[in-house]
């Protein structure tokens, strides 16, 4: 995480010497990033002395429709992924630990707005999604969460050329989720908070000028 957080300066300085012209935009653009992430999740069984959810790796992966050089639309995914998370469960009467890993993945539409055309630029985002996610062991099997949620953010774009761009951003992400059952028979009940926040280092390749496109 902390690493990430001196890429924004760096990119300032990247475009000091690369200048400020920037080449004519794209229409389409594909995007994959990986990050950290701070789930907001505190009580993920809903049972007592509960895990909290504390993920490995945030990634993202979208695909946006430039209308113009300030305004794209598109869909992305998003969310984490939480593993090895070691737990007491009961079983036949036979108290065993297990891990198990956790996954919340969150699939929906963006709306992306850029404050400049030129090769350096910030831009702020805002997305609505529907939730999906599972816990899964060898042992207990895998048990299903869904439900909905709601994004924003703010990040900074660099092109490096025609076809390729870096960038950093930063997303909060609110939501609602249950599980399909309660996990465990002392579960209080079946809430999953899909809730987070994260930083994310994104790669994207970018194609089709305007006047060719045929949309």
């Amino acid at each position: 995480m902390k690493n990430l957080y001196l890429l924004l300066p760096l990119l300032f300085f990247t475009n000091i010497i690369f200048g400020q012209e920037a080449p004519a935009y794209k229409q389409h653009e594909v995007e994959l990033g990986f990050g950290g992430a701070k789930s907001f999740e505190k009580n993920v069984f809903n049972v007592p002395d509960d895990v909290k959810g504390s993920p490995d790796i945030e990634g993202n992966m979208a695909y946006f429709y430039h209308l113009n050089e300030q305004y794209a639309l598109g869909f992305h995914i998003y969310g984490f992924v939480q593993s090895k998370i070691p737990f007491m469960v009961s079983q036949n009467g036979i108290i065993s630990k297990v891990n198990l890993e956790l996954s919340s993945l969150n699939l929906g539409m963006q709306g992306r707005y850029f404050f400049s055309s030129q090769r350096f630029s910030p831009f702020v985002f805002a997305g609505i999604n529907l939730v999906s996610g599972s816990v899964t062991s060898k042992e207990t099997g895998t048990l299903n969460h869904s439900g909905f949620s709601v994004c924003g953010g703010t990040g900074a774009r660099l092109k490096l050329g025609e076809s390729f761009a870096l960038s950093l951003e930063a997303l909060a992400s609110l939501g609602s989720a249950n599980w399909k059952q309660k996990p465990f028979l002392n579960s209080s009940g079946r809430e999953f908070n899909p809730s987070l926040i994260s930083l994310t280092l994104n790669l994207s390749y970018m194609w089709g000028d305007p006047e060719e496109s045929q949309f």
